[in-house]
């Protein structure tokens, strides 16, 4: 699963991205309809039949 916030210590919100939801084994993520200079961080779950793991570190990045 992918999760975005605005700010590294923001709420982290979970998000579909292009394809639907993550829990499929699927490893590339887009995500659409952003503006430029916009900045934005991302945390991930791996997903199994045990459940969801705890979120990862988080990255950011800033749309170009």
């Amino acid at each position: 699963n992918v999760y975005r916030a605005a700010s590294s210590d923001g709420e982290y919100e979970f998000i579909e991205g292009d394809g639907g939801t993550f829990t499929t084994g699927l490893t590339t993520f887009i995500n659409t309809g952003l503006s430029t200079n916009d900045v934005f961080f991302y945390r991930m779950t791996a997903v199994t039949e045990r459940g969801e793991s705890q979120r990862s570190a988080f990255v950011g990045f800033q749309v170009e």
